[in-house]
């Protein structure tokens, strides 16, 4: 999630965030991937259940409708890279609780794109804020 979480970096977790209300597009959440039970991710969410995904021209587009009014997904950058030029133009629609998670480091992040829609049962809590400790090297005399 560099550079908006880094290494070392403490968050706060709200588990009651989706007690009664759903994760919102942008949000950052804790969770787990399917097949990676018991390891944590931090990421954020960028398109929700039952819309559609699809690559254009290298920017992630996400709509309610197939082929309908689109919206670019949170963020926009050259994906061609981690899915490959043959994923251009196809369509990709979320069941009714999944929800599919990027990390902001585009390049080196592990996520939907490479390990599927995360269900809406897996998302333990929103990230609400963070802070970092700083570490200091000193010399005694």
């Amino acid at each position: 999630m560099a550079p908006t979480i880094q290494d070392g970096d403490h968050v706060f977790v709200n588990k009651l965030a989706y007690w009664r209300n759903d994760p919102k597009r942008g949000d950052v959440v804790v969770g787990n991937f399917r097949g990676l039970e018991g390891k944590k991710i931090v990421k954020r969410v960028i398109a929700l259940p039952d819309e559609w995904l699809w690559l254009d021209q290298g920017v992630i587009k996400v709509s309610e409708v197939k082929d309908g009014p689109m919206e670019e997904a949170g963020r926009v950058g050259e994906v061609r890279e981690r899915l490959g030029e043959a994923s251009e133009g196809l369509y990709y629609k979320l069941d009714p609780y999944e929800y599919f998670l990027s990390g902001d480091n585009e390049i080196a992040s592990v996520d939907s794109f490479e390990l599927g829609p995360v269900d809406s049962y897996h998302i333990d809590g929103k990230i609400v804020g963070l802070f970092r400790i700083a570490t200091f090297d000193y010399i005694t005399f």
